[in-house]
């Protein structure tokens, strides 16, 4: 990618829809997407089958989406400042050179990849904060399914209730796997720029060769 592909590919993504859009295909790894889908029936069925009861199944679907809720919105802040900071004093001259090299899986520069990564834990914490927001209203008590229970056990109410439980424990489960990609990520943004570094010094030496074996 020449200089001035790299400067036209910068300006494409200047939203968080147009990010997220674009960041879609880089595809989630098979552990968390595996991990979500267990979380997602395992704690379904456990409501509907184990616990039984569509009260006590709300009453956990309650308490637990305002952890959810509290946990997206302490994460956003955390994400935002090490985002910051990894911005702010990443190497400038290591960015260029990522923006220039184009990923080979993906299709995007090296530099989009590593950072659309960033952008969409965040963007994906900010939606699971909203939605938690609109379960907190929909679950009552007073409001939406809460609202209609009225004392029921039926088994539309327990299903309801169950699924309710059951994406609000997804919820949470995918913010302690957005967590985990962000520490990753910044990993592998601090080994590259120290693999950049150890590549320049090796080759100022006299007749480095940075890919030689020691």
């Amino acid at each position: 990618m020449t200089p001035l592909q790299a400067f036209k590919d910068l300006q494409k993504h200047q939203t968080a829809w147009s990010i997220y859009a674009a960041s879609r295909k880089i595809f989630p790894s098979r552990f968390n997407t595996l991990i979500t889908v267990i979380a997602f029936f395992a704690s379904g069925l456990f409501a509907e089958l184990v616990v039984g009861d569509a009260g006590h199944v709300l009453q956990a679907a309650r308490e637990l989406v305002r952890l959810v809720f509290g946990g997206a919105i302490s994460l956003l802040g955390f994400f935002i400042t090490g985002f910051a900071l990894i911005a702010a004093f990443s190497d400038k001259h290591l960015l260029i050179s990522m923006a220039l090299k184009e990923h080979t899986k993906y299709g995007i520069s090296y530099f989009k990849y590593n950072y659309f990564v960033f952008l969409r834990v965040f963007l994906t914490t900010l939606a699971i904060g909203a939605f938690a927001l609109g379960l907190i209203i929909g679950l009552g008590p007073g409001t939406g399914l809460g609202s209609r229970m009225g004392g029921e056990n039926s088994r539309t109410v327990l299903s309801a209730a169950s699924l309710s439980l059951a994406m609000v424990f997804t919820f949470q489960v995918v913010l302690l796997l957005v967590a985990k990609t962000f520490v990753i990520n910044v990993y592998v943004s601090v080994v590259t720029a120290m693999q950049a570094t150890l590549i320049e010094r090796l080759k100022s030496r006299p007749g480095g060769n940075p890919t030689a074996k020691n």
